[in-house]
């Protein structure tokens, strides 16, 4: 499809595209519900930005002119990198008669436009997020066609490059005019609007995928400037779908609808007037290590990232015995003399999923992370995350106890350049699920028998780490709040 380009600026062309993806709900969906509603004559889009992203004021400039010139709605067209597989299906058009551009401090969480504070504007929103406090400008939709623009992919082109971090202005000057070919090109760059044009025969064709900036595996001594000290750990959040266990998950999942808030929500909330750095996951995301549970833990956290303005690489995940599948059977009665085994490639693979899903790039071997970020205040803060559930475990054998492969610390403690005490002035941290001292004073006499799940390595593992300059651990496991000290440090014992 050829077009001239003087002659294509009609309403019936697009210069401007929308990234979105459905997490929650049927995004086309729910807009469409409510302008089909009697006597709806609009509905409102709200723009959630990538991390970093910029605010793009010259595109809500750009749709501004274009809706005044024309004295009407004008056309852009609504991307769904969901459908990557289906590039006659990823593009639908919608038509726009006004816009609300973000505001000056475009992360600012809670911002609500006057023109959405009345009920009837705001009941417009649809009910998934309409109670969100993370759009960042939104789009006054009169129309979304139902048929898809088939022909988009081949048919448009990139006219002025997105600005991206990280990029230098040669490298992102190679995207002008570049003709869009499928909608890979379009996932691969970290940014959720592009301003197109339709192709033309001087358009170039280049074979061009710019990759999202990022470290790209799982540990990295580079360094990540953070723009705020502030870091959130969560742990045992165990999101759970359906049965008896769904009712001990306290918070709406992304996947339902509802007024009730969701974990991802409640806790951006909770830290609204404060800018987090980066995020550590200490395991348990799951109860049963079921696929379904990890869809909906992948999709809790893709949106608490995205409602804390975090990349990839501000977030830190390990996992839990509970996101090991048990490789014993339920029935299976505990054995003193069983041989203890490690977990299989099967019991990992759930999780492994989960976090090529997250990163868009493979576990390592001993499911590991190491970060090192450089806070505001100069600090650099650097954390080395180990998988502490290596054993294989059943429901009766094991259940819960805890175990750090020396290998995965030595790798990562390597990979971050830990060479000692003494020679790093950086706050180094070990994040694990399991605890590495004992918390009887807080439990029940009845669950003695059960080793309160600390690491049978666990006196070891201190050792290794304080060899190494680690000056505070962060765990989860045993739902229980507590602080303690250990004297691992002035102990002169050199041994294993």
């Amino acid at each position: 499809m050829t077009h001239d380009r003087e002659g294509a600026s009609s309403q019936l062309t697009i210069s401007v595209l929308f990234r979105y993806r459905d997490l929650v709900a049927s995004t086309l969906d729910e807009h469409r519900k409510l302008l089909r509603a009697p006597g709806a004559t609009h509905c409102w889009w709200g723009w959630w930005k990538r991390p970093g992203e910029s605010p793009r004021h010259e595109i809500w400039n750009r749709l501004r002119g274009e809706i005044a010139r024309a004295g009407a709605p004008v056309r852009v067209g609504l991307f769904d990198s969901g459908k990557v597989e289906e590039p006659r299906r990823a593009v639908h058009a919608a038509w726009v008669d006004a816009v609300i551009a973000p505001v000056e401090d475009p992360d600012a969480a809670g911002w609500v436009p006057p023109e959405l504070k009345e009920e009837a504007e705001r009941n417009l929103i649809p009910e998934y997020y309409r109670n969100s406090p993370f759009s960042r400008a939104w789009l006054r939709l009169v129309r979304i066609e139902e048929s898809p623009i088939t022909d988009f992919f081949g048919g448009y082109s990139i006219d002025e490059p997105p600005p991206l971090q990280h990029y230098s202005q040669k490298s992102l000057d190679r995207l002008r005019n570049l003709r869009i070919r499928e909608p890979s090109e379009l996932t691969a760059m970290d940014t959720t609007i592009w301003s197109v044009h339709p192709y033309v025969e001087s358009d170039h064709e280049e074979r061009l995928l710019i990759l999202p900036p990022g470290l790209g595996e799982p540990v990295s001594p580079q360094p990540i400037v953070l723009e705020s000290g502030l870091i959130l750990h969560l742990t045992d959040v165990h999101y759970a779908v359906g049965g008896t266990l769904r009712g001990q998950h306290a918070w709406r999942l992304e996947s339902e609808s509802g007024a009730d808030s969701t974990l991802s929500d409640m806790v951006a909330i909770a830290l609204r007037d404060r800018r987090v750095g980066a995020l550590v996951v200490t395991g348990d995301l799951t109860f049963r290590a079921d696929p379904a549970e990890f869809t909906a833990a992948l999709k809790g956290l893709q949106r608490l990232q995205g409602n804390l303005s975090l990349s990839r690489d501000q977030v830190v995940i390990v996992p839990g015995n509970h996101d090991i599948r048990w490789t014993k059977t339920d029935s299976e009665e505990y054995d003193p003399m069983a041989e203890v085994s490690a977990t299989s490639p099967e019991a990992e693979a759930g999780y492994r999923k989960f976090f090529a899903d997250f990163y868009g790039y493979q576990a390592n071997t001993y499911l590991s992370m190491g970060r090192r970020y450089v806070l505001p205040s100069g600090v650099v803060l650097e954390i080395a995350a180990v998988n502490s559930s290596s054993l294989a475990q059943g429901k009766n054998y094991l259940a819960g106890m805890g175990r750090v492969q020396a290998a995965a610390l030595a790798t990562t403690f390597d990979g971050l350049r830990w060479r000692g005490p003494g020679q790093s002035a950086a706050l180094r941290v070990l994040a694990l699920h399991h605890h590495l001292f004992s918390t009887d004073s807080l439990e029940s006499p009845a669950e003695y028998r059960k080793g309160f799940g600390v690491a049978i390595d666990a006196t070891g593992t201190q050792r290794r780490a304080a060899r190494a300059g680690a000056q505070l651990v962060l765990h989860g496991h045993r739902h229980q709040p507590f602080v303690w000290r250990s004297g691992i440090y002035d102990s002169p014992e050199s041994s294993e």
